[in-house]
Protein backbone atom coordinates (compact mmCIF):
# COMPACT_ATOMS: atom_id res chain seq x y z
CA UNK A 1 0.00 0.00 0.00
CA UNK A 2 2.67 2.05 1.33
CA UNK A 3 4.67 1.33 -2.08
CA UNK A 4 1.47 2.57 -4.09
CA UNK A 5 0.83 5.66 -2.59
CA UNK A 6 4.82 6.44 -2.78
CA UNK A 7 4.85 5.53 -6.72
CA UNK A 8 1.31 7.35 -7.40
CA UNK A 9 2.52 10.79 -5.56
CA UNK A 10 6.34 10.30 -7.99
CA UNK A 11 4.11 10.17 -10.74
CA UNK A 12 1.77 12.92 -10.36
CA UNK A 13 4.83 15.12 -9.08
CA UNK A 14 6.84 14.42 -12.64
CA UNK A 15 4.04 14.91 -14.76
CA UNK A 16 3.93 18.34 -12.75
CA UNK A 17 7.67 18.73 -13.35
CA UNK A 18 6.79 17.77 -17.14
CA UNK A 19 4.20 20.36 -17.66
CA UNK A 20 6.46 23.09 -16.27
CA UNK A 21 9.54 22.05 -18.43
CA UNK A 22 6.54 21.77 -20.98
CA UNK A 23 5.99 25.37 -20.80
CA UNK A 24 9.65 26.57 -20.46
CA UNK A 25 10.94 24.82 -23.41
CA UNK A 26 9.83 27.28 -26.41
CA UNK A 27 11.77 29.91 -24.63
CA UNK A 28 14.91 27.84 -24.31
CA UNK A 29 15.39 26.51 -27.63
CA UNK A 30 17.92 24.34 -28.68
CA UNK A 31 20.83 25.29 -26.48
CA UNK A 32 21.97 22.08 -24.49
CA UNK A 33 23.25 24.02 -21.61
CA UNK A 34 20.34 26.32 -21.07
CA UNK A 35 18.07 22.91 -21.24
CA UNK A 36 20.37 21.67 -18.54
CA UNK A 37 19.94 24.74 -16.31
CA UNK A 38 16.40 24.64 -16.29
CA UNK A 39 15.61 20.83 -15.54
CA UNK A 40 18.55 21.31 -12.70
CA UNK A 41 16.67 24.40 -11.46
CA UNK A 42 13.10 23.03 -12.00
CA UNK A 43 14.05 19.89 -10.00
CA UNK A 44 15.68 22.07 -6.83
CA UNK A 45 12.65 23.76 -6.70
CA UNK A 46 10.14 21.87 -7.05
CA UNK A 47 12.06 19.87 -4.11
CA UNK A 48 12.23 23.27 -2.04
CA UNK A 49 15.73 23.71 -1.97
CA UNK A 50 16.40 26.60 -4.23
CA UNK A 51 13.78 29.75 -3.72
CA UNK A 52 13.04 32.33 -5.92
CA UNK A 53 16.14 34.66 -5.21
CA UNK A 54 19.00 32.39 -5.19
CA UNK A 55 21.85 32.90 -3.25
CA UNK A 56 25.16 32.62 -3.93
CA UNK A 57 25.91 29.58 -2.40
CA UNK A 58 22.48 28.09 -4.15
CA UNK A 59 23.71 29.21 -7.58
CA UNK A 60 27.48 27.48 -7.14
CA UNK A 61 24.62 24.32 -6.48
CA UNK A 62 22.81 25.13 -10.28
CA UNK A 63 26.36 25.50 -11.49
CA UNK A 64 27.85 22.52 -10.35
CA UNK A 65 25.23 20.22 -10.63
CA UNK A 66 24.86 21.17 -14.32
CA UNK A 67 28.15 20.78 -14.99
CA UNK A 68 27.68 17.68 -13.73
CA UNK A 69 24.85 16.45 -15.58
CA UNK A 70 26.95 17.37 -18.60
CA UNK A 71 29.78 15.44 -17.99
CA UNK A 72 28.32 12.02 -17.13
CA UNK A 73 26.78 11.23 -20.84
CA UNK A 74 24.30 9.06 -19.31
CA UNK A 75 22.34 12.08 -17.62
CA UNK A 76 23.10 13.95 -20.22
CA UNK A 77 21.41 11.83 -22.83
CA UNK A 78 18.21 11.53 -20.26
CA UNK A 79 18.28 14.94 -19.94
CA UNK A 80 18.02 16.08 -23.65
CA UNK A 81 15.89 13.26 -24.53
CA UNK A 82 12.95 14.28 -22.16
CA UNK A 83 13.51 17.62 -23.06
CA UNK A 84 13.14 16.36 -26.90
CA UNK A 85 10.03 14.49 -26.06
CA UNK A 86 8.52 17.08 -24.47
CA UNK A 87 8.92 19.93 -27.54
CA UNK A 88 7.58 17.11 -30.04
CA UNK A 89 4.18 17.32 -27.74
CA UNK A 90 4.30 20.80 -28.58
Amino acid sequence: MIKKFKTAHHDKKFKKYEKLLETLLPQIESDEDNIILAEVLLSLKMEGLVGNELSEKEIELVRLLKDLVKELPEKKQEALYLAQKLKRKL
